[in-house]
């Protein structure tokens, strides 16, 4: 997403189908939370042999997406569990729609609070791809700046877990000269996950309690 994008998503999202940007909200929203719905999907009571994740989520994706008015009608945080909400309605509304599905009070009237597990793992994935895209973006600043080696330095020891001991001879550098170098990537690292959690909705007081909850949810 880099630096063309305003303070929150919600802002990005308005100005870009003022735009015209319809396209690029769609690509974004796929991107990075395609794969995360899809094991919420996989976790939850409407999940069903008969049919695959990434075609549920295509289907959900396609059908909200489409209405230039959906993503307008997004509060201003939470926007991963505001999708989740989205496509508990969307399963509720295909299954309704199927005549030829056994129905059932649960299925019909389920929510998020129905589905701990489900929203413990896509909490998980979110995660996850969270990190992965931060990981991108901080990579290619490094890269920008003439850091690719402090990258690599601070992607080997925090993100692969190297012991900063095998780093620091293989690289043929002193402890602190190691440690100033990853410093600087780490904070590139941070920057990148504040950006991302902050279009996600988080407010900017709540940005450390953020980072903190989701490298506890990773683990």
């Amino acid at each position: 997403m880099g630096n063309a994008f305003p303070s929150t998503m919600q802002e990005w999202i308005i100005a870009r189908l003022e735009a015209g940007g319809q396209a690029d909200v769609t690509s974004h929203i796929m991107d990075v939370y395609s794969g995360p719905l899809q094991v919420y999907w996989l976790g939850s009571s409407f999940r069903s042999p008969e049919l695959e994740a990434g075609d549920v989520i295509a289907g959900f994706f396609a059908d909200r997406l489409s209405r230039s008015d959906w993503l307008r009608a997004w509060p201003s945080s939470g926007l991963r569990r505001w999708l989740m909400n989205a496509l508990l309605m969307y399963l509720q509304e295909q299954y309704r729609a199927d005549k030829r599905s056994a129905r059932t009070p649960e299925r019909r009237n389920a929510s998020i609070e129905d589905q701990p597990d489900a929203s413990l793992e896509f909490e998980r994935a979110w995660a996850r791809q969270l990190v992965a895209n931060a990981c991108i973006e901080a990579a290619q600043r490094c890269d920008a700046a003439g850091l690719s080696e402090h990258w690599d330095l601070f992607h080997r020891h925090y993100l692969r877990g190297e012991p900063y001991g095998d780093i620091v001879r293989s690289n043929h550098l002193s402890a602190r000269q190691a440690e100033v170098r990853c410093r600087a990537a780490r904070s590139r690292f941070v920057a990148a996950l504040r950006e991302s959690l902050r279009q996600d909705g988080a407010q900017e007081d709540e940005l450390d309690d953020e980072i903190r909850s989701l490298m506890e949810t990773l683990g």
